[in-house]
């Protein structure tokens, strides 16, 4: 997938979004749609409103993963059960954190179906 501005979001996956997040500006990636699958994550954290959606990623094998998230907003977030498989669409808010160079991208306006986990539940890269 090509990460840039002009490309089409809506082909994405989880860790192209979190490669994004240190290639595209906040300005650039404010608004654009997503179409993405992952597992519930919550904590006690997180306001009753939002979750992550999370894959993991592998280069190699299980020993290198690491995760790749979104967070979403929508309401009633907290009825989700974690590790269930979902997919959200919505649309990016961009935001700066406070201290921080890169953006933080969250999933506004998010509708959420369930769905069967993926065959495969990693992302290579």
């Amino acid at each position: 997938v090509t990460i840039s501005p002009t490309s089409d979001t809506t082909e994405w996956t989880l860790a192209d979004w979190n490669y994004a997040r240190v290639s595209l500006s906040a300005e650039q990636a404010q608004g654009k749609p997503v179409d993405v699958i992952g597992f519930v994550y919550r904590d006690e954290t997180l306001p009753d409103d939002q979750f992550y959606a999370v894959r993991y990623t592998l280069s190699c094998c299980v020993a290198d993963r690491t995760a790749a998230s979104l967070l979403v907003t929508m309401p009633n977030a907290a009825a989700l059960q974690n590790d269930s498989w979902v997919r959200v669409t919505g649309t990016i808010e961009a935001q700066r954190a406070q201290g921080d160079d890169l953006p933080i991208f969250m999933i506004a306006d998010a509708q959420v179906e369930p769905v069967e986990q993926p065959k495969d539940p990693y992302l290579y890269q």
